[in-house]
């Protein structure tokens, strides 16, 4: 005897369709309080991009029309302030050199490094080099001779004319950067191949 059905349930047969009706491709919608991944990161991609043009607003900036070519107005007083700085810190290095010219014969006093670039920061030392003749082959001595009387912050390194030839022809970065981008507050550096890495000659105060 065949089992009947239990009453409020109907029998599917096997060529019917899971759901009696067809399905929509589009994705289920969300509440707007409930947004995608990729959504949410335009939102905040704009909400910087708008924070970032009031902040240069604010601030008085001048920004170039080219993306990242953008520069700091130089009458901001945050420029004025780091050239003072970096002026400064330069006149300082500059009565260091003449003193220090006094007791050694000095070729040439240059700055290098951050304030030399005017990449500097707080944490950032005055690093000086000094070609000059009659130097102690000890570099001990060397250093002991050169930091007698230098002022905080500054860190001087002393080399012979000859020892700067050898450096610069060997590519020494430091030589390099002074040849290139130092600032000399004392003295002229010795002729070499410095001219072929800066034709117009080492920085200056201006």
């Amino acid at each position: 005897m065949a089992r009947r059905p239990r009453r409020g349930r109907r029998r599917r047969s096997a060529d019917a369709p899971l759901h009696p009706h067809p399905l929509s491709r589009r994705p289920p919608r969300r509440s707007r309080g409930c947004a995608l991944p990729s959504q949410r990161r335009r939102r905040g991609h704009r909400r910087r991009r708008a924070a970032d043009r009031q902040r240069r607003a604010s601030l008085g900036r001048a920004w170039g029309n080219r993306r990242g070519r953008g520069g700091v107005s130089v009458a901001h007083p945050v420029v004025r302030r780091r050239r003072e700085e970096r002026s400064a810190q330069l006149a300082r290095a500059e009565q260091w050199a003449s003193a220090l010219a006094s007791r050694l014969s000095v070729h040439a006093v240059v700055v290098v490094g951050s304030y030399a670039r005017g990449d500097f920061n707080k944490w950032s030392d005055v690093d000086v080099l000094v070609v000059a003749d009659d130097l102690p082959a000890d570099g001990r001595r060397r250093l002991e001779l050169l930091h007698a009387g230098a002022p905080p912050g500054l860190q001087p390194v002393g080399w012979s004319p000859g020892e700067w030839g050898e450096r610069l022809a060997r590519g020494d970065p430091m030589a390099r950067e002074a040849a290139r981008d130092g600032v000399v507050v004392h003295g002229r550096l010795p002729q070499g191949p410095a001219t072929a890495l800066d034709p117009d000659g080492a920085g200056d105060l201006s």
